[in-house]
């Protein structure tokens, strides 16, 4: 997934906090969205 951009909507809980971890780990650029800016993970840099 090394040069690819993916969006995850749900990031903060769940299975998309599953999918934005292992797209990350793949390499991905992980995009995460949240409806609460209060539980989302903070991001890498």
């Amino acid at each position: 997934m090394s040069g690819r951009v993916c969006l995850i909507t749900g990031a903060n809980s769940g299975i998309g906090k599953v999918a934005a971890l292992e797209l990350a780990e793949m390499n991905a650029t992980v995009v995460m969205v949240a409806r609460n800016a209060e539980r989302a993970p903070k991001g890498a840099g």
